[in-house]
């Protein structure tokens, strides 16, 4: 890995940190308040929390695909560079969903109201399949990852917060801290790239 590579994936996990918490804190209130409503409300309107939605994802998902590559020199095995690219995919997958809401604001689009239904409903499994799917592979990567010895301990770190936000994730009611902790993964995240960058300037 270059030092300029590490340096942008730093700047990348550090605008991640600052710009989930203050996308997801507006949409959790509403969820557990009444989130049928909320669901429905945010996939038939499109606005600048949408271009924030897909930024979060195009963002978390090139960390994790650079992280897997970062990975290599550290683990004998591929299995964990696999689930964390597969993790990749499930971002990009749940964050597609922004489609359904372009589709549905586009003007002159007239749809009957049970086919609207019928792509709400659509989207919403989506959702729920790669967010538990994101959420069961990334307790495996992470239990595979920390059993290493040979890991950075800002890698086992992040790994580390990694497995408790995907615990919380399948717990549902108590995914609203991710608020809190996922930053602080790419905090960490950040803090080790730009230290690897450092490193390899030394080099």
């Amino acid at each position: 890995m270059n030092s300029q590579t590490n340096l942008f994936a730093g700047i990348a996990a550090a605008i991640l940190a600052i710009l989930f918490p203050l996308y997801w804190s507006t949409i959790f209130g509403s969820v557990y308040s009444d989130f049928d409503v909320t669901f429905k409300q945010d996939l038939i309107s499109l606005d600048a929390k949408d271009a924030l939605f897909v930024l979060i994802g195009v963002l978390e998902a090139g960390i994790y695909l650079y992280l897997s590559k970062c990975l290599d020199e550290y683990l004998n095995t591929t299995t964990a560079r696999y689930l964390l690219n597969i993790m990749a995919g499930l971002v990009v997958l749940f964050h597609l969903t922004v489609l359904v809401d372009i589709y549905l604001a586009m003007p002159g689009v007239n749809i009957h109201t049970e086919t609207i239904n019928s792509m709400i409903s659509m989207t919403l499994v989506v959702t729920l399949i790669s967010l538990a799917l994101f959420a069961i592979i990334g307790i495996v990567f992470s239990i595979i990852v920390l059993i290493n010895q040979a890991l950075p301990a800002m890698i086992k770190t992040f790994v580390l917060l990694l497995l408790i936000i995907c615990i919380l994730q399948i717990t549902v009611v108590l995914a609203f801290m991710n608020i809190f902790l996922f930053p602080a993964a790419m905090i960490v995240v950040s803090v080790y790239f730009v230290k690897e960058k450092q490193e390899i300037e030394v080099v």
